[in-house]
């Protein structure tokens, strides 16, 4: 989140904060033991995002009051839909977290940042959360 602070803020800029959860795969899943797995996922994603969007718009008042600041909660693939999401919004400057994983992860989740950076129309920061492996 603090690389919203280095970014010159102009009057009327829009922050949206963008959460991309992956569908849970329900195939060979009779008692559907999953869906409740997924459903307390999305939960604590949707609270996750909640949390962020305030941590943001305390951020950014501080730069500039008349910022505006939302939040999108979308589910399928990452890349595809941050990418989309961007040439709708009209996006100048994309922040992506990395998580940080290792080993076969970093080839699955790295791939996101990867895509986003060599297909998006505008700027793209990659930020390492405080405390991430690297």
């Amino acid at each position: 989140m603090l690389a919203l602070l280095d970014r010159v803020w102009k009057p009327g800029d829009r922050l949206r904060i963008l959460s991309v959860v992956r569908p849970w795969p329900f195939i060979g899943d009779p008692l559907m033991t999953g869906a409740a797995i997924y459903a307390t996922h999305l939960l604590a994603e949707e609270r996750r995002v909640h949390r962020d969007v305030a941590e943001a718009e305390d951020l950014v008042r501080r730069v500039d009051p008349g910022i505006v600041v939302d939040a999108k909660q979308l589910e399928g693939d990452a890349a595809e839909l941050i990418l989309e999401e961007a040439r709708t919004f009209g996006a100048d400057w994309i922040v992506l977290g990395a998580h940080g994983k290792s080993n076969a992860a970093t080839t699955v989740l790295g791939s996101v940042a990867r895509r986003v950076v060599d297909e998006a129309q505008c700027s793209v920061q990659v930020v390492r959360a405080v405390g991430a492996s690297r």
